[in-house]
């Protein structure tokens, strides 16, 4: 670039870039504090990078000054292995990036798989826990519950001899066949009770007719004893009148 607007529109950029990166890189320093391996090649950056702004600045210097081939010397040559430096820095950094970023991803795949193990694992406890629970309530509440009802059956239509199932149980169901049980005991008893109150009324019914029958059988044979006492009565009187 011979023209001096030109070579300082030129500078001014390649000022701009520069300036930019050095934010850049003061920025990706205060994120990389728990990274060791990016602070390795941020410090590799930074070792070569003042060589290669300072080789831009010679480069420049040196086109100011009307020195083009030694300002193309150093560009073509001398400013090679900083630039390359830099750029091998700065594709390390790009592969230690992406490094991380397939280690995060492979451990993202690890937890996830993870998780889902485990939610997987606590769905099917759920689901076990919960045929668990259906079946404590059918065969432990619901099942004893129609036993009982149908023992409460029986022994409403007069079937007393009725098993009273679960009354050992020590929980609400073994309280409420208890329960049913004294109910049941009860009407045994009274049941028990009405017979023996009727046989007992029988006998006395017995009694009564085997003791009246006693009276007549006495009645009878006395009211005889005295017909016969009051015919023989009568003759004799008889007997007397005639003589």
């Amino acid at each position: 670039i011979t023209d001096a607007g030109e070579r300082q529109k030129a500078k001014d950029l390649a000022d701009q870039s520069i300036a930019d990166v050095d934010k850049a890189v003061t920025e990706y320093a205060s994120l990389i504090t728990a990274l060791p391996k990016q602070q390795e090649v941020l410090v590799a950056f930074k070792a070569n990078w003042p060589t290669y702004v300072a080789m831009h600045n010679d480069i420049y210097q040196k086109m100011v000054d009307g020195k083009p081939d030694e300002a193309s010397a150093i560009l073509n040559k001398t400013s090679q292995p900083p630039f390359n430096a830099v750029i091998a820095a700065l594709q390390s950094g790009i592969d230690q990036i992406n490094a991380d970023i397939a280690a995060a991803q492979a451990e993202a795949i690890v937890d996830y798989r993870r998780a889902f193990v485990l939610t997987a694992g606590t769905v099917m406890a759920g689901i076990v826990l919960a045929l668990c629970a259906l079946a404590f309530v059918f065969y432990g509440v619901v099942r004893p519950l129609h036993r009982i009802t149908a023992a409460m059956s029986e022994v409403a239509n007069g079937s007393l001899s009725a098993v009273i199932p679960h009354a050992d149980a020590k929980n609400e169901i073994g309280e409420m066949a208890a329960t049913l049980k004294v109910f049941r005991d009860g009407l045994m008893e009274t049941e028990r009770l009405r017979i023996a109150g009727a046989e007992a009324e029988t006998r006395n019914r017995q009694r009564l007719v085997s003791e009246r029958a006693a009276i007549a059988d006495q009645f009878e044979a006395t009211m005889g004893t005295l017909a016969e006492g009051f015919v023989h009565s009568s003759s004799e009187v008889a007997d007397a009148a005639r003589n």
